[in-house]
């Protein structure tokens, strides 16, 4: 099994019993370097210029991130990890609204 990224680490510490509620609450935080923040968000708007859609935002983004999974060859790492991730906050709001 492959050593956990940086998401499943921030994933497990908030889950993990010796945090504070309040650290809970911002673990979301600890998954997204300082600085990197939009920078899956931009990618997919770059993915959509370049294939002739229009950029609508948050679906735009899930939408991205299936193309990127579903073609993991022609990405590095790093996109590989964001697209994941993307898709398991939109399961989470999703799931949040209903």
């Amino acid at each position: 099994m492959a050593e956990p990224n940086r998401y499943q680490k921030a994933a497990r510490k908030a889950m993990d019993q010796e945090i504070g509620e309040s650290e809970k609450d911002n673990w979301i935080q600890g998954a997204v370097r300082p600085g990197r923040e939009g920078q899956f968000t931009a990618k997919a708007k770059k993915w959509a210029e370049d294939s002739g859609k229009d950029f609508k935002g948050s679906p735009t983004v899930q939408e991205y991130a299936k193309h990127v999974l579903a073609n993991k060859g022609d990405f590095d790492e790093e996109t590989i990890d964001q697209a994941q991730f993307a898709l398991n906050m939109g399961k989470m709001a999703k799931e949040k609204d209903e």
